[in-house]
């Protein structure tokens, strides 16, 4: 995709003006200077990977393990060691992760894990995605089957029907990432089915998670109801959809997205900032750079996920603009990798470590 035109210099304006500590730096480091930088700061992000990969907190093992599809050489080895973490919330996304990445020597573990009575069901789930996603062809251009041969997808689809809206959900997603054009039937009925005794809010993020894999399996339709949950009474409900629409590369919601970041909650200004980054537009930094300095961990964990699209998003020039925007971007990250916050170190690395859309 050609790199659109962007509005960053003024946006970048307004940022010096009301965040000059945030974005002063010195000149940024010129020619080799600068390469040597920016690979510390990468070496500083796998090493943040590594750590959180081993830290007691369940929860940051398995944010870590998920970002592990950025680390490339080193992914297999952290993999391989998660999926038989004692936490099941970290071997489910271990096998996810696994499955993303399509590392071929799990597929006799991810065949006997989804088959594994004593497993709980949502990580049988993952590993029969797994299984399903290391047998596909390697050409993104083929064609996917429509049943993966060898390869049983009942816990997947068993999953769909859990009592558990979020359990659901997962269920979903993956079905979406398999390809198979058999998994649109199985959604389009849970869509149809309530999920017993679950909130409205959690319903809805349901709806809104069969919808995106729906889209992605070539429902095009489906982002009708992405776009209509864009505006949303419920803030939660339009920060995901605002983040799957940038996902989904919905660039007929640019417009919108712009005007997203001058509306509150300050999720939804940063769930369009990151969605404009994927879409390649740099315009949503202001907003980024703003919420790297908030007083809150969950604000300053989204925000490094928003500075990371955002950066990349920058063009690729000389100019004024475009060089302050990228130190201002990078020395934000650079801050936000040495948070006291765990959570927030490991979102920055994911941020520094994500490739460009």
């Amino acid at each position: 995709m050609q790199s659109p035109p962007h509005r960053l210099g003024l946006a970048l304006l307004t940022c010096l003006a009301l965040l000059t500590a945030a974005c002063q730096t010195t000149s940024t480091n010129p020619g080799g200077a600068a390469a040597a930088a920016h690979e510390q700061q990468h070496r500083r992000a796998i090493d943040e990977i590594q750590q959180a990969a081993a830290n007691p907190d369940p929860q940051l093992r398995m944010r870590a393990i998920e970002a592990t599809q950025h680390l490339h050489a080193h992914a297999p080895t952290l993999v391989a060691q998660a999926v038989q973490d004692p936490h099941p919330a970290v071997r489910y996304a271990a096998w996810v992760t696994a499955g993303r990445l399509r590392v071929t020597e799990l597929e006799a573990p991810a065949r006997a894990a989804a088959q594994n009575a004593d497993e709980t069901d949502f990580v049988r789930a993952a590993a029969a995605f797994a299984a399903a996603q290391m047998i596909r062809p390697a050409d993104p251009d083929a064609p996917p089957p429509v049943v993966p041969a060898g390869v049983d997808l009942g816990p997947l689809a068993g999953l769909l029907w859990s009592e558990r809206a979020g359990m659901r959900a997962n269920a979903a997603v993956l079905l979406g990432e398999t390809g198979s054009p058999s998994a649109r039937p199985m959604l389009r009925d849970a869509a149809k089915r309530p999920t017993p005794r679950a909130a409205r809010t959690d319903q809805t993020l349901l709806e809104l998670q069969i919808s995106e894999a729906l889209v992605k399996l070539g429902e095009e339709d489906q982002l009708k109801a992405l776009r209509l949950a864009a505006y949303s009474k419920d803030d939660e409900v339009r920060v995901l959809a605002v983040l799957m629409l940038g996902r989904l590369d919905d660039q007929t919601m640019e417009g919108a997205l712009l005007g997203f970041l001058k509306q509150d909650p300050q999720e939804l200004r940063l769930a369009a900032a990151q969605a404009l980054g994927h879409m390649g537009w740099p315009d949503g930094l202001p907003a980024a750079l703003k919420g790297a300095t908030s007083d809150l961990e969950r604000i300053r964990a989204q925000s490094a996920l928003a500075l990371g699209r955002a950066m990349t998003a920058i063009p690729a020039t000389d100019s004024v603009h475009d060089t302050q925007a990228r130190v201002a971007a990078y020395t934000a990250l650079d801050r936000l990798l040495s948070d006291p916050a765990a959570s927030v170190r490991l979102s920055a690395a994911a941020a520094v470590l994500e490739p460009a859309p």
